[in-house]
């Protein structure tokens, strides 16, 4: 693939490039199917006490895989000058393309279905999430009036400023009169102290929730290991079980903050959206337009950089510097 690369960004229409891609292509599909076979045997091994599937490292190397023939093809169908021959090149893969990410859902949606029946099965710490969640609406919220805040008071200096000027003017000035210094201060030190004791309680509940529900995950794992027989010992990797036993706690701390963390992450967006909103609804409404469409135009920015440099017959240049470094590194080659 990578040869079949230099090829074509040299001649476009060489037809030794293209072999090479059909070559690369034939290549891909078998490793994609040899990934397959690895991931379902090694799924066939259950892990210990039925918590998750086997086979994580194989997933990790199908996914490697899926991305790498993605890729791929993508290069193949902007460089091709052909449609139909992009077509047929992709098309030597696509089946154990197509299978190996099916595999990939059905085993993501597995590990949501453990997530679930790890939940369940420690229901106990659903209170907590509960609670943290309740907070995470008053954290949230008070967070984005910070900034509503902020600016209210760099407008009551600059209206200071304006009624000092207008004042050795003699300009009167209208409009609405603001509310004073004093009241916007005590509504920020208000909202700082409930935005660090929400904080604080919060963080007091996921130590407890976390710390009871991590506990009697790792004792059920180590008894579930412990009551494995010889030949199951035999075929998995130890290292590998006691990192799953020894990070299981870091695991279940993230599945447990997720939901209080998108509970806060959504009420701090409606909040200042809604502060926003009061005072100016123009205003409000850009930004609700301008900034998806700055993160799709970036994206989009993107994806036509990458379509131009395909496209463009250029030299490597990269592999030539990787080449000069590789040379300057070897002491052999300086010889002279």
């Amino acid at each position: 693939s990578e040869a079949a690369e230099k090829l074509v960004k040299i001649d476009r229409r060489s037809p030794r490039a293209w072999r090479g891609y059909a070559a690369a292509a034939a290549l891909t599909a078998v490793e994609l199917q040899r990934a397959c076979e690895a991931l379902s045997v090694a799924a066939d091994i259950p892990a210990p006490g039925g918590v998750g599937a086997g086979g994580a490292g194989e997933a990790d190397a199908l996914s490697l895989r899926v991305r790498a023939a993605e890729d791929m093809a993508a290069h193949i169908q902007a460089c091709c000058p052909t449609w139909q021959l992009s077509r047929q090149i992709v098309a030597l893969y696509d089946a154990p393309l197509q299978e190996s990410m099916r595999m990939l859902r059905a085993r993501r949606r597995a590990q949501w279905q453990c997530v679930v029946r790890l939940l369940w099965r420690f229901r106990s710490a659903l209170p907590y999430i509960a609670l943290s969640s309740a907070l995470s609406i008053v954290l949230g919220a008070f967070s984005a009036m910070r900034h509503h805040y902020q600016a209210a008071v760099i407008n009551l200096a600059k209206d200071a400023t304006i009624a000092a000027a207008s004042a050795q003017t003699g300009v009167a000035i209208i409009g609405a009169p603001r509310s004073g210094v004093g009241e916007t201060v005590g509504a920020m030190v208000v909202s700082e102290v409930v935005t660090q004791l929400a904080e604080f309680v919060r963080a007091r509940l996921n130590l407890h929730g976390k710390a009871k529900v991590v506990q009697k995950l790792k004792v059920s794992l180590f008894e579930a290991l412990l009551r494995q027989d010889l030949e199951y010992l035999e075929q998995v990797d130890l290292w590998q079980l006691r990192s799953l036993i020894g990070s299981c706690g870091t695991t279940i701390g993230q599945v447990l903050d997720f939901p209080a963390v998108a509970v806060e992450s959504s009420t701090r967006l409606i909040a200042a959206l809604a502060a926003l909103g009061g005072q100016s609804g123009s205003l409000t409404a850009f930004l609700a337009v301008v900034l998806p469409l700055r993160l799709a135009l970036g994206r989009a920015v993107d994806l036509a950089g990458d379509y131009l440099e395909q496209r463009c017959d250029l030299p490597d240049f990269r592999g030539q510097i990787n080449s000069c470094w590789g040379a300057l590194t070897r002491p052999a080659s300086l010889r002279t």
